[in-house]
């Protein structure tokens, strides 16, 4: 739903887009990106950045689930195996044809980020992922992005 709050497009796979095929990234939303509202606040502005980049990428819509990460975390090793394995067949028919070094999933969620990367490859999905603080500085560096106002103090990003 939060898709119908932003006033762009957001190609979503199986509706928007039937391929991968000009695309960059697979943005992972997360379970709090959809759901809870202060992050989908981060959620609807991760994506207007990288439209403002011209950066293609489009998201699952309600084909994402959760990657399990918590089920895990909490000793559910099942319920972790059955996510993973569900999560990876839908992501691997996006990725369909598509060669190992082109398969990018961006993320806002360090859990998200923890599964994909880290603990899906353990059981057959592996893929480029990359938190989104790390991309949204790839575009700002390669001036794809332009930052309106300069920031005068430190900040530390959890």
């Amino acid at each position: 739903n939060w898709i119908k709050e932003v006033d762009f497009d957001i190609p979503v796979f199986g509706k928007d887009a039937d391929s991968f095929d000009g695309y960059e990234y697979l943005f992972w939303v997360g379970c709090a990106g959809a759901y809870e509202d202060r992050a989908k606040k981060t959620t609807k502005a991760v994506a207007e950045l990288l439209a403002t980049a011209g950066t293609k990428f489009m998201v699952l819509g309600a084909e994402e689930t959760c990657t399990g990460d918590s089920a895990r975390r909490a000793g559910n090793e099942f319920l972790f195996q059955q996510l993973a394995m569900q999560n990876i067949e839908v992501i691997n028919s996006v990725f369909e044809g598509v060669e190992q070094s082109k398969k990018k999933i961006v993320v806002t969620c360090a859990h998200c980020f923890n599964a994909l990367n880290n603990e899906y490859p353990q059981v057959g999905g592996t893929y480029e992922v990359v938190h989104h603080t790390q991309l949204l500085n790839r575009l700002v560096r390669q001036k794809k992005l332009v930052p309106v106002a300069s920031v005068s103090q430190n900040i530390t990003y959890h």
